[in-house]
């Protein structure tokens, strides 16, 4: 299998900086047939086996991607990855996809995608050099920056009116469900006083 990568650009593939912090590399499993060649020899005819592939890729920086077996290193790495792929779907994406930010366009957001930058958290964390060939990258950078931001300064405020709007659901479906019984007393108790003459099944 190919193997295009430096020994900093794998430093970066193995999901680490030049400082050594997480670096948010994309991930492809996949299934590829390998020549047997022992039992081709044996059976006297092409013979292959089918075998479990990764291919790691850094959002930014098409030139820069490996391929190798999977290991079970990167079976605890990346566990949701894997665990789509053996479901047979698409690996699930983490982050906030670059479709639900406002400002940038659909045109935008394909062409990314084409380079393996498909969430906000991938642009923000992208080196000037990874994005060096994306059109007004820095400017984009800061803003989608500035967004997340925002975003996470109101998450608990946002999250404190779900769990209010949660909380009066529940209490109308309690509401409904104390009239529901009380209308069920009611009528049971005009059965035994005899108001409501109560027919036995034929």
């Amino acid at each position: 299998m190919p193997l295009m990568a430096s020994e900093a650009e794998l430093q970066a593939l193995m999901n680490l900086d030049e400082n050594g912090k997480p670096h948010r590399s994309l991930v492809e499993f996949f299934t590829d047939a390998v020549a047997n060649e022992e039992r081709s020899l044996k059976e006297g005819h092409p013979c292959f086996d089918d075998k479990e592939f990764i291919k790691k890729m850094i959002p930014g920086d098409a030139t820069c991607n490996w391929i190798g077996q999977v290991t079970d290193s990167d079976k605890r790495n990346y566990p949701k990855e894997y665990a789509a792929f053996k479901a047979g779907l698409a690996a699930p994406m983490d982050g906030t996809p670059l479709t639900t930010i406002p400002f940038i366009s659909k045109g935008q957001c394909l062409e990314m995608a084409a380079r393996g930058i498909k969430t906000a958290e991938q642009l923000r964390d992208m080196s000037d050099g990874q994005g060096q060939n994306v059109m007004g990258f820095h400017g984009l950078r800061r803003k989608v920056t500035a967004y997340l931001e925002a975003a996470e300064k109101t998450a608990p405020a946002m999250k404190l009116q779900a769990d209010l709007e949660k909380r009066d659901v529940e209490i109308d479906m309690l509401k409904k469900m104390v009239e529901t019984l009380g209308q069920r007393v009611d009528e049971q108790n005009k059965v035994a006083k005899g108001y409501i003459k109560h027919e036995k099944p034929q």
